[in-house]
């Protein structure tokens, strides 16, 4: 392997320290013996619901081992220092860790871990400090005058919660901490090119590189081993993707994910791909590139060819009835719940690490993702074209020789910087793209009932225009219009309540996610598991989970086409909705609020009571109607309240209330309290305004209350609020 020494280099200063911190290796972490008296955990999570909804055209497809990937790594440190050797500042200038600053900070982090996070928590305070600085002053800036470093790692993940990334390797935003006008200046000896691809990558929060941490018991040797071993990789879906929902209007949406382009492989990255053998007749054929150098010379792209995965195996079904065809290709079930039942436990351990760390590195568009469980390691190489993942030898940072631990995570930095380089160039001459990750545009939309119109209104018209999601994570924010197109308000009024009274029939939801990264090739399936009181009007019967056929007349479709954002309850899904037994009618524009673990779930379901709590009151005006609630039909790992969209917070108008408006927001509080409710989180994100007028949302730290004074309080903090957003208009 790589064995360069820094002190082999003419440089008129004296680089021993560096030589030091290319050789230095963690210590070995030990499980902390006060969990002896309980199990640690040995397992991954099997992929999470989101993951289990990853477009086929991006989910992994094999895993390849690339024994000279550590070395390719390592060499990139030699090559960056040779060409930065006459130009760095002395070592004590900065922010340099010297050998005794590192024995210090070793001494001082906890080496006794009892999981994940005590695992990152050590590399945050010994690795994760002293490389990026390195790396950063190395490949980034080396005739800036001291160290300092421009990138970090950092659990502040800029990914969202259902998918967590426990690190990235990330740039320090424009004003963040005290060094900011240091950095800026050291901004300013980057060249034009690179410099205007930074502050691009600043401005997105786009990470350069994704971390998988893992605890010393679920990590083991045996784990890690495995990986490399995977090949032909199964991806865990909710259902097979041989099997896709044939309705023409999913095949719209459809065709509008397929125009997603996965952001490009670098050209020339800093590590060498074979072309690896597949188990099927086909092969990866990637071009195999040269050792990449700080100058990014250009040449033509590889090819890829790669034949699809194979279909997973259904999961039984015990249900009496009989179903059709198309009710069968619907049903949500666990993929590859055989394979996973006759494989060993680190095979399937090691499965589910990589694909939730493939989801994750997908996510924010990186190529270089870490797998680390304290005592042993993977390095692994995201391939777009082909989904292939390329990991190196497993590694044991503690016993890291030639090179050490310290040279292969600098040069991990700087591989990641190269890496991102080359692909910002290719995007465009000044890289203002945010990728597939959080602000990249990646999904949403679409035409008829793929996407809500852009006018924010509650009826979607089947021949609609192009809608563009809702707000959030792969939409443009959307404004109050007309309610939903139609040349009439009130035959579009009394048609959202014809499809909200047969919406609110239906026993079973089926939901497509169908935006960002996310393709469900088949819906997931959801029963409705709480009765929905009817009007005096409608049948009394009560909807039972445990008494229905999946009859058409039975069923809605929800197509979520962006993500609102998280909440205590969850993550707020924005999409539409539409009753399968009403051919030719529109679509609404629903909320879909999903919970997964047992407070979010106990909470959501608090918050549907309370809401029909207030009906029971006959508080409507202001409050957003109920559809129902829904338990996922397979596992019960997800609960789902789905309402009608109600507009944007009056924060985001970008204009003054009016006083009509201040005073149906004051009337709709008074009448929650009336109704013996405390909403207990006023704020501007929780008051919309729409094409339905006012509505008051998110009751899930609601209670049932009887004090005055509270309610009181409440109500000027509320008055308080809509005086600062009227202004003169009032």
């Amino acid at each position: 392997m790589a064995s360069t020494n820094a002190t082999n280099a003419s440089s008129p200063i004296d680089l021993k320290e560096l030589d030091d911190l290319f050789s230095w290796n963690p210590p070995r972490l030990v499980l902390d013996p006060r969990v002896d008296n309980k199990t640690p955990s040995i397992s991954t999570r099997p992929p999470a619901y989101f993951d289990r909804h990853f477009s086929t055209k991006l989910a992994l497809k094999r895993v390849v081992h690339l024994p000279s990937l550590v070395e390719d790594i390592a060499k990139t440190v030699d090559s960056t220092l040779d060409a930065a050797k006459h130009t760095l500042p002395e070592v004590s200038v900065g922010d340099f860790y010297t050998t005794k600053e590192r024995k210090k900070a070793v001494r001082q982090a906890e080496r006794f871990v009892r999981d994940e996070a005590g695992v990152s928590e050590f590399y945050a305070q010994t690795t994760g400090t002293f490389c990026p600085v390195v790396a950063s002053t190395l490949a980034l800036h080396p005739t800036a005058p001291s160290w300092m470093a421009l990138i970090r790692w950092t659990r502040a993940v800029s990914s969202s919660s259902h998918a967590i990334m426990d690190a990235e390797l990330t740039l320090y935003a424009a004003d963040d901490a005290e060094d900011a006008e240091l950095r800026e200046e050291i901004m300013k000896t980057i060249e034009g090119g690179r410099h205007r691809i930074l502050e691009a990558m600043r401005r997105t929060g786009s990470p350069l590189m994704a971390y998988e941490f893992k605890s010393l018991s679920a990590g083991p040797v045996e784990v890690m081993t495995a990986v490399p071993d995977l090949d032909e990789f199964q991806w865990t879906y909710c259902e097979s993707p041989e099997h896709p929902c044939s309705n023409p209007e999913h095949q719209k949406m459809r065709n509008t994910v397929e125009a997603i382009v996965s952001g490009p492989d670098a050209l020339h990255p800093p590590w060498n791909l074979p072309v690896p053998e597949s188990s099927s007749k086909e092969k990866v054929q990637i071009t195999q590139t040269t050792q990449a150098s700080p100058s990014f010379s250009q040449e033509e792209p590889g090819t890829s060819s790669v034949p699809e995965p194979a279909g997973s195996k259904k999961r039984k079904r015990t249900q009496g009835s009989e179903m059709s065809e198309k009710q069968k290709g619907k049903r949500r079930q666990k993929a590859d719940v055989d394979s996973r039942a006759h494989s060993g436990h680190h095979d399937v351990s090691a499965h589910d690490l990589v694909q939730q760390a493939w989801v994750k590195a997908t996510k924010v568009d990186t190529s270089l993702m870490v797998l680390h469980s304290g005592n042993h390691e993977l390095i692994g190489v995201r391939h777009r074209e082909s989904q292939t993942l390329f990991v190196s030898d497993p590694i044991e940072p503690h016993k890291c020789t030639n090179p050490g631990y310290g040279k292969l995570h600098v040069g991990i930095g700087i591989a990641s910087i190269i890496d991102m380089f080359d692909r910002k160039q290719q995007q465009s001459p000044h890289a203002d793209s945010g990728g597939e990750g959080p602000g990249g545009g990646s999904g949403g939309g679409g035409p008829g009932a793929g996407g809500p119109s852009t006018g924010g209104g509650n009826l979607v018209r089947g021949k609609g225009g192009k809608g563009k999601g809702g707000r959030g994570r792969g939409a443009k924010k959307r404004t109050t219009g007309g309610l939903g197109g139609g040349g009439n308000p009130i035959e579009d009024e009394l048609a959202i309540k014809e499809m909200i009274y047969s919406a609110s029939k239906c026993h079973t939801l089926h939901m497509f996610l169908k935006y960002d990264v996310y393709d469900s090739p088949v819906p997931a399936s959801f029963i409705r598991s709480l009765p929905l009181p009817m009007p005096q009007n409608c049948p009394s019967s009560l909807f039972s989970p445990d008494n229905h056929t999946h009859g058409l007349d039975e069923c809605m479709m929800v197509i979520v086409t962006s993500e609102i954002g998280q909440g205590a309850t969850g993550v707020a899904l924005r999409g539409t909705l539409k009753p399968e037994n009403m051919e030719g009618a529109g679509a609404l524009d629903v909320v879909v609020k999903l919970a997964f673990d047992n407070g979010q779930r106990d909470s959501l379901k608090e918050e549907y009571k309370l809401y029909l709590h207030l009906r029971a009151k006959e508080v409507q005006q202001g409050i957003t109607p109920i559809i129902g609630f829904f338990d996922d039909n397979a596992d019960g790992s997800a609960c789902a309240l789905v309402m009608l969209y109600a507009g944007v917070p009056i924060s985001d108008l970008g204009r003054n209330l009016t006083a009509t408006e201040c005073q149906v927001a004051l009337s709709t509080l008074e009448s929650i309290h009336s109704a013996g409710v405390l909403h207990d989180d006023i704020r501007p994100n929780n008051v919309l305004i729409g094409d339905s007028g006012v509505t008051v949302i998110d009751f899930g730290n609601s209670t049932q209350c009887s004090s005055k004074k509270a309610k009181g309080k409440e109500y000027a903090y509320l008055q308080s609020i809509l005086q600062g957003l009227a202004g003169e208009s009032q």
